[in-house]
């Protein structure tokens, strides 16, 4: 389902996805800059305060920026080469600050054969419809 704007059938569709979830991993975009690490951030301590025994990871396919280290939880942000050999362990994830999945991985072909679920959250247009 695409959203163009934050509705209450957003919010009952993502909290019902995630009520079934075990294991949530958050990401964004390679490279991420200020809005992606925020945003991952903010999903992460919403993820754990709404649901504190589900395990929730952040993991991004990059370097640690050491100007981000101010921020509550960015100890907790994982940082691999691609993330997408490690997302297999995951049920489900969320993908922020993005809609493609090249935008996330030098691999996004690998996603296919994964089974997890997807949710992107993205404040860019698409062009999906």
């Amino acid at each position: 389902m695409i959203y163009r704007q934050i509705s209450s059938k957003f919010a009952a569709n993502f909290y019902q996805l995630l009520s079934s979830s075990k294991k949530i991993a958050i990401t964004s975009h390679t490279s991420p800059d200020d809005d992606a690490v925020a945003s991952s951030l903010a999903m992460y301590h919403l993820m754990t305060t709404k649901y504190p025994g589900k395990q929730t990871q952040i993991i991004y396919s990059n370097k640690p920026a050491s100007r981000y280290q101010i921020f509550k939880n960015y100890h907790q942000i994982y940082f691999t080469n691609d993330f997408v050999s490690l997302v297999s362990d995951f049920d489900t994830v969320i993908f922020l600050d993005g809609s493609r999945f090249d935008r996330f991985t030098k691999s996004p072909d690998l996603f296919k054969e994964n089974k997890f679920k997807t949710i992107c959250i993205d404040h860019h247009s698409s062009g999906y419809s």
